[in-house]
Parts: structure tokens; C-alpha cells; sequence
């Protein structure tokens, strides 16, 4: 909604989406176990659950949690498949979720 100057209003009709909240983030990675493990150890997330799904042979799956921030991990644990950038500029030009930043202190 915008009013005549075309500047943002925010919208104060009552809606589902009013209380919206992120749940989590997902991320996937190479080796599930080495992962889930210094998520553990470095950053002090539990395993919120943790299952594998038929359809997806090899792969495992967890919710990671943090106080009230939850973490989607999914991968297996065949190695690196994922080709790593050759340096910043490359990282850059590379499409999709780039990376997760966390506040400490």
C-alpha cells in the first residue's frame, strides 16, 4: 500500500500475516556430520530433531537451535562436491545464498 507521494504506509488492516516470523534457515552442505558437529562444539546449537526421509537415500536432515534461531542442515557425508569460489570476486558472482552471519557479544 502507498499513499500519494509513493512512499511505503504500513498496512493496519488486521491479517494472518501480521505476526509473520522467520522459522529458520536452510542450509546444505557436504559433509552433514563434520557440520552438525561444530555447530555443536564452537557455536553451542542443539539438535532440535534430527530424520532422514526415504525419497532422499544418504542424506540427513536436522534442526539446529540457538535460544529462539533455528538452523535447517541437510547433507550427507560422501565429502566436497561443492566447487569453492577462486577468490572474493568469484564468491560475489555466484547465485544463491551466499552466507550466514552470526552476532556475537
Amino acid at each position: 500500500m502507498t499513499n500519494s507521494d509513493s512512499t511505503w504506509v504500513a498496512n493496519t488492516d488486521v491479517s494472518p500475516l501480521a505476526t509473520i516470523t522467520a522459522d529458520h534457515v536452510f542450509i546444505g552442505v557436504d559433509n552433514y556430520d563434520v557440520m552438525k558437529r561444530w555447530y555443536i562444539e564452537k557455536l553451542d546449537f542443539t539438535v532440535d530433531k534430527e530424520w532422514t526421509v526415504d525419497e532422499l537415500p544418504g542424506m540427513k536432515l536436522a534442526y539446529l537451535r540457538k535460544g529462539d534461531f533455528r538452523l535447517e542442515l541437510v547433507g550427507d557425508d560422501q565429502g566436497p562436491r561443492t566447487p569453492i569460489p577462486a577468490g572474493f570476486v568469484e564468491h560475489l558472482k555466484s547465485k544463491g545464498f551466499q552466507h550466514l552471519a552470526f552476532r556475537v557479544g
